[in-house]
């Protein structure tokens, strides 16, 4: 059985729990990150720490959520600024995510 067959049977208790034990391994493999890492963490608004934390310490390389945090922290983590983001000079723009389809 494939992890997406096994998330349609838990409730959305299991799902927060797992999310929940997730974010404690992270903030455990958080301490031994780069110190601009660490100092740059406490400026990130807590609905993106998470992510923060993802592609900073997971140690999986995910290109999507790497641009995706690029994005919110040059647009001061207002996501309707990275839809309407008007530097097509930026290596990501084509790539960036919440674009109007």
């Amino acid at each position: 059985m494939g992890m997406n067959e096994r998330c349609g049977e838990m409730s959305t208790q299991e799902r927060k729990e797992i999310a929940t034990q997730r974010y404690k391994e992270l903030l455990l493999k958080f301490e031994s990150c780069h110190p601009k890492v660490v100092s740059e963490f406490k400026n990130v608004p807590d609905k993106y720490k998470r992510l923060y934390l993802e592609v900073h310490c997971s140690g999986e390389k995910s290109l999507a959520k790497a641009s995706k945090l690029k994005c919110l922290d040059c647009c001061c983590w207002q996501k309707d600024e990275i839809t309407y983001c008007t530097v097509r000079q930026c290596g990501l723009w084509a790539y960036r995510p919440y674009q109007e389809k």
